[in-house]
């Protein structure tokens, strides 16, 4: 974890945001995403990460928390040619 030089947490960059908790209730981000150096350049190129608030698409946290999780999976994406 104190390998930055190597390892990066991309999720870094949404945990503080309320809106990307991947854990709502709490609410907190408990869910990380790692990558290593040689995917650095891809991400920083053209990456994404963000958490799936399909609790938005299934009408409430409520059902999806009842129906399927008590967290929201996380996306990420890299521009991979």
């Amino acid at each position: 974890m104190d390998d930055r030089e190597h390892f990066l947490f991309v999720t870094e960059l949404i945990a503080d945001d309320p809106s990307q908790q991947s854990y709502p209730t709490w609410p907190s981000f408990l869910d990380h995403i790692l990558i290593g150096k040689g995917f650095f350049e891809l991400f920083d190129s053209n990456g994404t990460v963000r958490s799936v608030n399909i609790d938005e698409w299934m009408g409430s946290w409520d059902v999806y928390e009842n129906s399927i999780s008590d967290h929201r999976p996380i996306l990420l994406s890299l521009p991979l040619d």
